[in-house]
């Protein structure tokens, strides 16, 4: 990896300090909570130390270089009991500190993990169109952030903070071993040097391997939602998936596991060594210091204050190297976070966009060429229509052709390449995305279910009419959702999801309901119609899953609804759109024909053919179903 790259210095220092701000504008009293108990801690082990060493040398005796006594007689009991005094109560303090350690870390995680989420939830709620959540890359990134951003920010600072300690104690026994012997403190921290280089080499292979993994995971999940999922049981059953989808799921647990313990291997090589050298350094050192113990150089206290330096020593560099490889390796992961939630506009906003005007003269589309991808081919060619308001716009077209991303580009979900799209003659893009979409209501051909109640998902249409029972009521008569409502078991509060409950926890607690498909089309349809009064009202396959007669009944109570209002209207089932003002026909992306039902019936073109095909389907059926009820 470069500099540049995602394990890059710069992107480190930039990712740390994005962490550090989230964690410290999270609660500042509890990262200096965190901050003072890593001093506290990392100075109790060489407190210990040399509280051990004096009472040694005081039970001992104390002497200079070339006196041996091995015997004090004249014992200062006061000062031996404030040594063991103090020496309790760095004891203490030993068990103590950590517990208060994990209590405030606990307590930050937790905190930091509801801030962290707040802001990944209000970026992607932000973003004015909808290409990331198309995006592969993008995808990591989200994958990534659901993965890690919970607890990398907060762990980061305590691995900072852990370092602290460990640097304090470093220091500390550092001091200790020079007064020693400077040649050995020396050889002990060149042993750990070397551990805290390969730490962060390590670090770099294990943050490549996350990123390389992301997309095998990602795959996995999938897999796995599958074999859970209640909308793909019936399915997965029917064509016998199981055992698919679980060798799949297999095959990328095995990818990620294989590259996993390759790497565990080369960490359990280097870091093997590198305990070694560092463990044949300490007991060189011991050696030594027994050796001039011996020849009376030393106290023999010193004997004491050496183990526990060097050991503590060591630990201390260890976890400094560990905290290196773990800050290294969060701060990579968390460019994730960072560059979800900095994230631009996915579509450009005005600094000072213009007021969305109410309709009053037409809708334009000039020119609009759009693909969703450099390497992809157009989607829409050159495609130019108007639509005058109060009037309603037809678009015909076999699949593939354009139309439900014509649709987009009206909502402003995207941008077009070339051309624009104006609104009484202000390209749509000199408005704010929101505002815009204020002025329109609709119902998409992937329309979704909410797993909420019956009466939440309609009042999610026009949420300041959420809690308005009067207005849900009525979209879900137009809609013709109101009767199958009423039959649901607590009616318009009834949960639409098998796997949560209806009402009030407890023996009144009911099972959601999963409606059929026609059910939960209507529920989208009144979701729509609870904003009719938009100026704009776009409805995408209407009819979709309703048979003949809810088709019917549908189409006389939505031209109610469209009477004197701007509507577009995408359907296949051709006499839907029949009697609309100006038929669109799209062909390969680019408008083939338009007209008048009927005026496209006498030009005899692509239309007339489409509509005369499905007539004779129609006739063919009528006539089988008079031939069996004879």
């Amino acid at each position: 990896m470069t500099a540049a790259g995602p394990t890059g210095w710069r992107c480190r220092v930039r990712s740390a300090r994005a962490a550090a701000a989230v964690v410290w504008s999270t609660s500042p009293l509890l990262v200096a909570g965190l901050a003072v108990t890593s001093v506290a801690a990392g100075l109790i082990l060489p407190a210990s130390a040399w509280l051990q060493r004096e009472v040694v040398d005081t039970l001992v005796g104390a002497h200079g270089p070339g006196q041996h006594v091995p015997v004090q007689h004249g014992l200062d009991s006061k000062l031996l009991l404030a040594l063991v005094v103090a020496l309790g109560v760095t004891g203490i303090a030993a068990a103590a500190v950590p517990q208060a350690q994990q209590y405030v870390q606990a307590n930050l995680r937790r905190a930091v993990r509801v801030v962290v989420y707040d802001r990944v939830y209000q970026a992607e709620a932000s973003w004015p169109g909808i290409s990331r959540f198309e995006s592969p890359e993008f995808a990591d990134k989200l994958q990534l952030t659901g993965q890690l951003a919970q607890t990398t920010a907060s762990d980061l600072t305590a691995s900072l903070l852990g370092m602290t300690q460990a640097v304090v104690t470093t220091v500390t026994f550092l001091i200790s071993l020079c007064l020693l012997s400077p040649v050995l403190a020396a050889a002990i921290v060149g042993a750990a040097c070397l551990a805290i280089w390969a730490s962060l080499v390590n670090a770099d292979k294990q943050a490549e391997l996350t990123f390389q993994n992301v997309i095998r995971s990602r795959r996995q999940q999938s897999y796995s939602s599958l074999l859970s999922n209640a909308a793909a049981a019936a399915e997965v059953r029917l064509f016998g998936l199981g055992a698919f989808l679980r060798g799949r799921i297999l095959v990328e647990m095995n990818a990620i596991s294989t590259s996993e313990r390759k790497l565990d291997r080369r960490l359990l090589r280097v870091e093997s060594c590198l305990g070694a050298l560092s463990s044949a350094a300490v007991g060189g050192g011991l050696v030594w210091v027994v050796t001039r113990i011996s020849a009376s150089a030393f106290p023999v206290g010193d004997v004491s204050l050496f183990i526990m330096s060097a050991l503590g020593l060591q630990g201390a560099m260890s976890q400094i190297a560990a905290g290196l490889g773990d800050i290294s390796q969060a701060v990579t992961t968390f460019t994730a976070y960072t560059d979800v939630v900095d994230a631009p506009p996915d579509l450009p906003v005005p600094a000072q966009p213009r007021p969305v005007p109410p309709l009053r003269d037409k809708i334009t589309v000039e020119n609009v060429w759009f693909r969703y991808h450099p390497a992809l081919p157009w989607v829409l060619r050159g495609v130019s229509l108007t639509l005058p308001a109060g009037t309603h716009l037809a678009l015909v077209g076999r699949n593939g052709s354009g139309k439900s991303t014509l649709v987009k580009l009206l909502c402003r979900m995207y941008d077009p390449q070339r051309g624009c799209i104006r609104w009484d003659g202000t390209d749509i893009r000199e408005f704010d995305p929101a505002m815009l979409r204020e002025r329109m209501a609709g119902v998409f051909q992937d329309h979704m279910c909410y797993e909420l109640t019956a009466a939440e998902n309609i009042g999610v249409g026009d949420l300041a009419a959420l809690d308005d029972r009067d207005a849900i009521r009525h979209a879900a008569e137009l809609a013709g959702a109101a009767a199958d409502i009423d039959r649901l078991p607590l009616g318009y509060d009834t949960m639409l999801s098998r796997i949560y409950m209806s009402g009030p926890r407890g023996q009144n607690a009911q099972t959601g309901v999963a409606l059929s498909g026609g059910q939960r089309q209507r529920v989208a349809m009144a979701r729509a119609l609870i904003r009719a009064n938009r100026d704009l009202l776009i409805v995408d396959e209407p009819m979709a899953s309703l048979d003949a007669e809810a088709e019917h009944t549908t189409n006389q109570r939505l031209a109610q609804v469209r009477a004197g209002r701007t509507c577009v209207l995408i359907s296949h089932r051709l006499p839907t759109i029949r009697a609309a003002d100006n038929i669109v026909v799209l062909a390969d992306g680019a408008v083939a024909e338009q007209g008048t039902h009927d005026e496209l019936i006498a030009a005899d073109g692509g239309y007339a053919y489409l509509f005369r095909l499905q007539a004779a389907g129609y006739r063919g059926a009528l006539a089988d179903d008079q031939v069996s009820a004879r």
